[in-house]
């Protein structure tokens, strides 16, 4: 199973959703076009993941730097908190819960800026 599945599957979003609303002709019928923008950036940081050797350790950072492009875009309101509880779990929404409501720290906290 690739690593940017394992990921989505992680965060229980299905990735055919993901790409659906990638999709420029699809996006234009459904979204603004911030949303457009905010989701093609969650799918281009999840595909980042795959692209590192799996013996370097930066799939870890990778990983981390999509969650926090998930945190962000959902704190700044560029994705619409409706859409992305829509394609989650039920836990994976009452995770996002907790940042949303102040009881998690995004995880930009955990990303080491050299």
């Amino acid at each position: 199973m690739g690593l940017p599945l394992c990921f989505a599957n992680g965060l229980d979003v299905s990735f055919e959703v993901w790409n659906f609303y990638h999709d420029g002709e699809q996006r234009a019928l459904l979204f603004e076009l911030k949303e457009a923008d905010a989701i093609s950036r969650i799918y281009a940081k999840v595909s980042n993941i795959g692209n590192e050797a799996t013996d370097t350790g930066w799939q870890l950072v990778r990983a981390k730097e999509a969650a926090t492009e998930v945190d962000e875009r959902l704190l700044d309101g560029s994705l619409n908190r409706g859409i992305y509880r829509h394609v989650s779990t039920k836990e994976a929404w009452a995770f996002m819960a907790d940042l949303l409501n102040g009881k998690r720290p995004t995880y930009r906290k955990y990303l080491n800026h050299l």
